[in-house]
C-alpha cells in the first residue's frame, strides 16, 4: 500500500510493525509493563508521523488539513486513554485497541491519506513544470 509520498510511505511500515509488534506481545503474554511500552512506542511514532503528514499538507496548502488532524487527534486520544486505563484496576483492552489501530491505519490510508497524497502529487508536478518552489504556507512563487 502506498500514497506515492516516500518519506510517509516509510513511516506507515514502521508504524504498521509497531502495531503488528504490539499484537505480537499480546498474543506472546508479555507482561503489563512490556505491553505498555510497545503501546508507549507506538504511541510515540504516530505522533511523530502525524506531525510530518500535517506539516506537509501544510506546505503544500491542503484544504482539509483541519479535518485530518482532527482524526489524528482521536486515534492519538484513544492510545493516551489506553495507555492511561493500563495503569488502573481495569486495565486497558488491548485486542479491541489492536483492532482499532489497524482498521482506522487502513481506512486513514486508503481514504483521507490518499486525497492529500494526491494533492501534494499534484502540486510538486505542477512546481517542477513551472520552476516554482514553495514559499510561506504552501504558496507557490517563481524561484
Amino acid at each position: 500500500m502506498s500514497v506515492h509520498v516516500a518519506d510517509i510511505d516509510e513511516q506507515y511500515k514502521v508504524l504498521f510493525s509497531l502495531i503488528n509488534n504490539l499484537n505480537y506481545s499480546l498474543k506472546k503474554g508479555k507482561t503489563a509493563g512490556e505491553l505498555r511500552l510497545d503501546l508507549l512506542k507506538t504511541l510515540s511514532y504516530a505522533v511523530l508521523h502525524f506531525r510530518s503528514e500535517e506539516n506537509l499538507m501544510r506546505m503544500f496548502d491542503y484544504p482539509d488539513t483541519d479535518d485530518l488532524m482532527t482524526e489524528h487527534a482521536k486515534f492519538v486520544r484513544r492510545l493516551k486513554d489506553c495507555l492511561y486505563q493500563s495503569y488502573g484496576t481495569q486495565g486497558c483492552q488491548a485486542r479491541d485497541l489492536i483492532d482499532f489501530m489497524k482498521t482506522w491505519m487502513m481506512d486513514h490510508e486508503w481514504k483521507l491519506d490518499m486525497m492529500y497524497a494526491d494533492h501534494v502529487t499534484v502540486r510538486k508536478r505542477i512546481q517542477t513544470e513551472h520552476g516554482l518552489e514553495v514559499g510561506n504556507k504552501g504558496k507557490c512563487s517563481d524561484s
